[in-house]
């Protein structure tokens, strides 16, 4: 499996309001470890 590489737009240069997201994308931080930590996902699958 390829690994991809995505940057994180930290929160003070973000427009999605003010918090910090994947590059090129509207995920945001919060989402992903809302997913991970509070759903109780895998991290590849919230990946994929």
């Amino acid at each position: 499996m390829a690994e991809q590489v995505h940057r994180i737009v930290p929160a003070e240069d973000s427009e999605l309001h003010d918090e910090p997201h994947v590059a090129g994308s509207r995920i945001t931080v919060r989402f992903v470890h809302e997913r991970v930590e509070g759903a109780g996902l895998d991290p590849g699958t919230v990946a994929d």
